[in-house]
């Protein structure tokens, strides 16, 4: 029984096992997208600007360097094009960063479609904050998940952090003249496929169990008392 009670244990493990932090390299359903289309002229963002109003949510973005919204104007990416749609634009190249911060509430997953130079600065790299500002996950797409789009018109790729809760209040785009359209967001959680796996594992634990312990209880016996 000691050795049915554990296996009944490592079943509900697995069952609630949460999922890790991934890059995502496609964006999941279910997404609040902010397409950035109320700029219809390119403005500086500076000290940071309101861009969550079309999806009835405040989503401010900052920016630390020399950073534009609104249409691209032919701005090029290197050797992966360049890009007239509007979007978030990093004229910098070896310094700094834009950054969303999720005001309403955090976001589980968020990312975008992106692009940049490739071979303009070392790394590119997408974090994620938590409320104090600090960086909870790092990943460079340099050498995570490169996109190579030669010669490209408006091209790109989305790209984006999921964790295993509601705890992203910011996300951050750095380097290589980068650029950023769709920004995509969720308070749920994305799925993995190894968490449907644990969560098939878990089910078939749990239906083991109650079939186990209905077989180990003793039924109620009938008493014939019909005299002969």
């Amino acid at each position: 029984m000691k050795i049915l009670s554990g296996l009944c244990l490592a079943a509900c493990a697995a069952f609630v096992l949460p999922s890790r932090a991934e890059l995502l390299t496609a964006a999941p359903g279910g997404a609040t997208v902010i397409d950035f289309a109320q700029f219809t002229e390119q403005q500086v963002v500076g000290a940071g600007v309101q861009v969550g109003g079309s999806v009835g949510t405040d989503v401010f973005l900052s920016a630390i360097g020399d950073h534009r919204i609104g249409p691209g104007e032919g701005f090029e990416v290197g050797l992966n094009g360049a890009w007239a749609r509007t979007a978030v634009y990093n004229n910098d190249n070896l310094e700094g960063s834009f950054t969303f911060n999720f005001n309403t509430a955090p976001v589980a997953w968020v990312g975008g479609f992106v692009n940049y130079a490739p071979g303009f600065s070392p790394t590119v790299l997408l974090q994620t904050l938590d409320s104090a500002g600090n960086v909870t996950e790092t990943w460079d797409l340099v050498t995570a998940a490169p996109i190579s789009t030669p010669n490209g018109v408006d091209a790109g790729a989305f790209r984006g952090i999921s964790r295993s809760a509601a705890d992203i209040y910011g996300f951050r785009v750095s380097y290589s003249y980068a650029v950023l359209d769709d920004l995509s967001f969720s308070t749920t959680p994305v799925p993995e496929p190894a968490g449907y796996a644990l969560m098939s594992l878990g089910l078939m634990g749990l239906a083991f169990c109650v079939r186990r312990r209905r077989r180990s209880t003793p039924s109620t016996l009938k008493t014939d008392t019909t005299q002969g």
